[in-house]
């Protein structure tokens, strides 16, 4: 028995892959988030509650959209507006949302048309031999599915290439990094939403297909596609590496200081050392002018003589002595920090020799 297809049974048809393929979206719209949402320390279950209202979020938005006849950019506007009303929840960003949503739309765009090309070609091969209206909406549907199931595919590894590409964590993004990552995806969708009008243009009873007037067109229109979407995957990662290098800079920056923080404790410990050293030296001159006052028996001189050499001696004193520069600025610092918090600190310290 020769299979047909009424006009009626492939609106149907339609409109049942056009319902399945908003849950499929929605269901790689929340795999594509769940790296970069917080756990909030929920475990799995919390982060199963968060995928479940992206998901949910998608297909509320978009089944409305369409019901509307809404632009799919628009009604991505209205998921992501939704999506950072709940952004304390979902533990993410604003800015890193709407980078995200961007990105989604335009490989999900990307990936619809890099496709247009195969269809092309495979509409022409299932409508072969269509001598009536049924066999014609048979192979209609054939080809629908075929194109929506391929579709798909190219779209989970386009957005898996995406996400490998951004990592597992969201990274900081300023109004100049979030631009530079936008130029790219958003030209992408408004080159794609021009060239998919410029397919089949109809003018009265005149109909302009792309392909059969620019052969060309075939391949230039999935190269595009792949070319907008390496751009983006390459805007990505400079924006990544530009990110590392200043976190990088940062860091050197703060060991530059810590070094000469060091360098400069250093110098005052070995002046310290310095004075020690004079001090020996001077002290023969100081027990001598000690007996001088005591064989005078000036003793209230002599006392504030000590006295002023004592200050003298605890004024060099660097209060931890190991024996090395470096140690003694170490282990003054901590002891320093302690006492300003308020911590009891005691050090049992060898310096070996070796």
């Amino acid at each position: 028995m020769e299979a047909k297809l009424r006009e009626s049974d492939f609106i149907l048809l339609y409109q049942m892959t056009a319902g399945i393929e908003v849950i499929l979206y929605g269901a790689c719209m929340a795999a594509f988030l769940r790296p970069f949402l917080d756990g909030d320390g929920g475990g799995r279950r919390s982060m199963r509650r968060k995928c479940l209202l992206v998901l949910l979020a998608y297909i509320s938005v978009f089944s409305l959209g369409a019901a509307l006849s809404l632009y799919g950019w628009l009604c991505m506007l209205f998921l992501m507006a939704l999506l950072a009303a709940c952004r304390r929840f979902l533990g993410i960003g604003r800015e890193f949302l709407f980078l995200l949503g961007v990105l989604f739309l335009c490989t999900q765009r990307l990936s619809l048309m890099a496709v247009q090309s195969l269809d092309y070609f495979s509409c022409q091969l299932f409508l072969a031999g269509a001598d009536t209206p049924e066999k014609v909406f048979l192979g209609a549907a054939l080809n629908h599915l075929c194109i929506e199931a391929l579709m798909l595919l190219l779209f989970a590894l386009m957005l898996w290439g995406l996400a490998l590409r951004l990592g597992k964590r969201p990274f900081a993004l300023h109004a100049r990094e979030l631009g530079y990552l936008l130029l790219t995806p958003v030209t992408g969708i408004l080159f794609v939403r021009i060239t998919l009008q410029l397919i089949i243009v109809a003018d009265g009873d005149s109909i302009f297909q792309l392909y059969q007037q620019v052969p060309m067109a075939v391949g230039i229109v999935p190269l595009l596609a792949a070319l907008f979407y390496a751009g983006t995957l390459a805007a990505i990662a400079l924006c990544q590496k530009n990110i590392a290098l200043q976190e990088e800079r940062g860091r050197h920056f703060v060991e530059q200081q810590q070094l000469a923080g060091i360098r400069e404790r250093l110098a005052q410990v070995e002046q310290l050392y310095d004075g020690r050293r004079r001090m020996k030296h001077d002290l023969r001159g100081h027990m001598a002018n000690i007996r001088g006052l005591e064989e005078r028996n000036c003793y209230g001189d002599m006392e504030r003589y000590l006295a002023r050499m004592d200050e003298s001696i605890q004024a060099l004193e660097p209060g931890l002595s190991t024996g090395n520069a470096v140690t003694d600025v170490i282990l003054g610092d901590t002891g320093r920090a302690a006492a300003r918090l308020g911590i009891r600190f005691r050090a049992d310290f060898t310096f070996p020799a070796s």
